[in-house]
Order: structure tokens, then C-alpha cells, then sequence
């Protein structure tokens, strides 16, 4: 029998092997020049594993619930659903779990995240549909009943949030739904959030702080993780509406009917992305197409 000692170990461990085989895909898979995606993707993992992401899993409650209730809406015979925006494989296993029998299409701009949904698809028998391209390039018809993200609005210029909800709208059926998350924080620049040099550091810092215990288990050196951080910290801006009105107004005018908005309070400070305790919300939408 394992102790629980050792199975935490041995936990880590294939983590940690499976994080390894993540970081070389991205290097194979990642656009070079232009999209720069590779610092994220490349280290992405490895911060899921020590705790300092936590991706779709964080509202899986929330996802399982409103898919399964959109799915259902237009009582098609296989929902359609498409995942716009994929850091991994992890929303696609959400909505997965949440519609079995759902068909699913994964649209990313960066080939990693194709791939590794793919490979979740195959591992479990199932299949998948990918398309790589940005989603303001997507020409869609309405085919879907359902789309889905996490975090993903915020990854564009506010000046462009308006199109990408068109285009969303324009990939629904009537009476197909959008379900996803997005931060809201009121302190939010027009020109999007990055971090200073002393958040960079910091961040930085921390994720060295809890790979350290595992530097005999790791494939990168702990200078790797490090040049790595720094590099997603410069890279990382994010476009976070910045208040519960700019959030419904987005959608209500491009077409869309909230049906369902939680908000639940987060410190931005525990994320080592903040100076100063600021508070932020995250939105947990369903919004109905008109």
C-alpha cells in the first residue's frame, strides 16, 4: 500500500513528466513571431501544478450546471457546441463531462491547445473537431447551440470586445447561449492591465519558490522556469471590463439576453498580480441569443 506521502510523490511526479511533455509541444506547436504564446503555454502547466492557476476547474460548478442547462435549451438532437479559446484541454473535459453527447468544436488561434484536445478525445475514445484560427478571423454560420470559454474576453483590446461578441452571436442558432467566466475589476487601465517590474519579480519569484522541492524531478532548470516567468509576466495584458454595466451593456447590445450573471469577489493580491490589496470580480455568465 501507498503512503500518503508517496502517493502525493508519485502524483507530483507524473505531473510533472506530463508538464515536461506540454512545455516541448509548445516549443514544436507555438507560433514564433507575432503571437509569442509560447511563455504561457510553455509554463502554463507547471503552474497548474504548483497551485498558482487554477483554469476552468475553479467555476467546474458553475460549467457543469449552465452547459448541461444550455445544451438542453433548443432540445437539439446532438448539441453543438463550440469552445472558443482553449489554454488546454481543460475546458474541453468540463464540457465533456457536463454534455456527453455533445459534438465539439475547439477553435484556438495556437495549435498546442488543438492538440492536447485532441489528445484528451482519443485517450477517452471520443471525437473532437479543431480549427486553428483567431476568432475575430472565424467566418461562422449558426450552426452552434452552445459556445463556451473561460477568462476570454479579457485577452482582447477593449475595442474589440464588441466584434468578438458579434461573432458569437453570428455562430449561434436562435435561442443558442453563450456560457463563460470573465474577470471584472474597476481598476483596469484603458489600455489593459500588465504587470510592473516588481509584480514580474514577484511572480517570478514565487513560482521558483514552489518548484524548489521538486528541482531533482524537474526537466528545466530552475533558471528555465525563471527566464520563462519573466517573459509571460512582459508578454501577459489583459482587457478586464470594469464593471457589471460595461459587462451587460457588451451583450445586451450585441443581441444577447443575460440570463444568468454571478459574481463572486476575489483578491487580486493572493495571485501575486498586485501591489496593493485591490479586489476584482469574476462574472459567471450565461447570456441567450435574441
Amino acid at each position: 500500500m501507498i503512503a500518503i506521502e508517496d502517493s502525493g510523490h508519485t502524483d507530483m511526479e507524473h505531473g510533472l513528466k506530463a508538464a515536461a511533455l506540454v512545455r516541448l509541444k509548445a516549443a514544436e506547436l507555438c507560433p514564433g513571431e507575432g503571437l509569442t504564446c509560447f511563455p504561457y503555454h510553455g509554463i502554463r502547466s507547471y503552474l497548474r501544478l504548483f497551485g498558482m492557476v487554477s483554469g476552468p476547474q475553479r467555476d467546474a460548478a458553475f460549467f457543469l450546471d449552465a452547459l448541461a442547462a444550455a445544451a438542453a435549451r433548443t432540445k437539439p438532437e446532438q448539441p453543438r457546441i463550440l469552445i472558443s479559446g482553449s489554454a488546454d484541454d481543460s475546458i474541453y473535459m468540463l464540457v465533456r463531462q457536463a454534455v456527453p453527447d455533445a459534438a465539439i468544436t475547439v477553435l484556438d488561434r495556437c495549435e498546442l491547445p488543438l492538440y492536447m484536445c485532441r489528445r484528451a478525445a482519443e485517450v477517452n475514445s471520443e471525437t473532437v473537431e479543431t480549427i486553428a484560427s483567431d476568432i475575430l478571423d472565424y467566418t461562422p454560420s449558426d450552426d452552434f447551440h452552445v459556445i463556451c470559454s473561460d477568462s476570454f474576453i479579457a485577452q482582447f483590446p477593449t475595442d474589440r470586445h464588441g466584434a468578438l461578441i458579434d461573432i458569437w452571436r453570428r455562430a449561434l442558432c436562435p435561442g443558442g447561449a453563450v456560457v463563460t467566466t470573465t474577470r471584472i475589476d474597476p481598476h483596469t487601465p484603458p489600455d489593459g492591465l500588465i504587470r510592473s517590474p516588481t509584480q514580474i519579480a514577484t511572480f517570478r519569484d514565487q513560482i521558483l519558490d514552489r518548484a524548489r522541492p521538486w528541482r531533482h524531478m524537474l526537466d528545466i532548470s530552475l533558471d528555465e522556469i525563471a527566464v520563462l516567468a519573466e517573459r509571460h509576466g512582459k508578454l501577459n495584458r489583459t482587457h478586464n471590463l470594469r464593471s457589471k454595466k460595461e459587462l451587460t451593456d457588451l451583450f445586451e447590445n450585441g443581441g444577447f439576453r443575460i440570463e444568468r450573471l454571478d459574481l463572486t469577489e476575489r483578491s487580486r493580491s493572493s495571485r501575486a498580480i498586485s501591489e496593493r490589496d485591490q479586489s476584482s470580480f469574476y462574472a459567471d455568465i450565461v447570456a441567450v441569443r435574441l
